[in-house]
């Protein structure tokens, strides 16, 4: 018997584990299928991308007390401004509205936004690879960008890059690749 961690991918987008399960199953494989639970979170609010011609970048660093870090923001503030992205930008309640800087045009800055509202839109997710957050992405077809923070959210990172979900950054390198990710969608 097998655990298969897998979501049903969003109305017109592709989940690129489908087919390999397809194959083990008809290989007489047995399954137990989960994935993550999309339900109501209460009284959230909805949301919609201001712009509907441009590409959507979310950055999210969840809700980890790890996630007050001004510092990680206002590059991602600088590498993004004017540039033919629209970013919605999650800081967390950890850091102060002021504290990243002057807030770009193509910019949404707020504490938090409603997710999976912003996933059904967005075009690429830097996430720090929570668990959560990574289910929801892959749910929505959803590229991911991740910055880990914690053991369990490296792991994950790895192996969202293994599969080809999209890729990992190492602190280090996030500013160099944050970069490279503008220049390539230009």
């Amino acid at each position: 018997m097998h655990i298969a961690f897998i979501c049903l991918p969003a109305a017109g987008r592709v989940n690129p584990t489908l087919p390999v399960v397809a194959e083990l199953v008809r290989r007489g494989h047995r399954f137990h299928f989960v994935g993550p639970s999309l339900g109501a979170r209460g009284k959230e609010e909805t949301w919609q991308p201001r712009l509907q011609d441009k590409p959507l970048l979310f950055i999210s660093l969840g809700t980890t007390p790890l996630n007050g870090r001004s510092g990680f923001f206002r590059p991602r503030l600088a590498a993004f401004a004017g540039s033919r992205w629209q970013v919605a930008m999650a800081t967390g309640d950890r850091v102060e509205p002021s504290e990243p800087g002057e807030i770009p045009r193509n910019v949404e800055l707020r504490p938090f936004f409603p997710q999976l509202d912003v996933l059904r839109h967005a075009d690429i997710f830097l996430s720090h690879a929570g668990m959560k957050s990574t289910m929801e992405a892959l749910y929505f077809g959803v590229p991911l960008v991740t910055f880990p923070l914690q053991p369990e959210q490296e792991a994950t990172a790895r192996r969202v890059e293994e599969l080809g979900l999209g890729r990992r950054l190492a602190a280090e390198g996030l500013r160099t690749e944050t970069r490279r990710c503008e220049d390539n969608q230009s």
